[in-house]
């Protein structure tokens, strides 16, 4: 069994790991890593609505 997929086995040719979600498609992945200052969001149902979150 290989080591599950996380940073510490990652190479320039992506990573692979030994399950994935059906949709997830054949490796390799590549990770990335985001840095979120801003998210949105907008109600699809009543009451609708937006609404905003700063994590800076």
């Amino acid at each position: 069994m290989t080591e599950p997929i996380s940073a510490r086995n990652l190479d320039r040719y992506g990573s692979a790991a030994p399950y994935s979600a059906p949709s997830a498609g054949p490796a390799p992945w590549y990770l990335y890593r985001l840095t979120v200052r801003t998210a949105h969001g907008v109600a699809t149902a009543e009451p609708h609505g937006a609404t905003a979150w700063d994590f800076a």
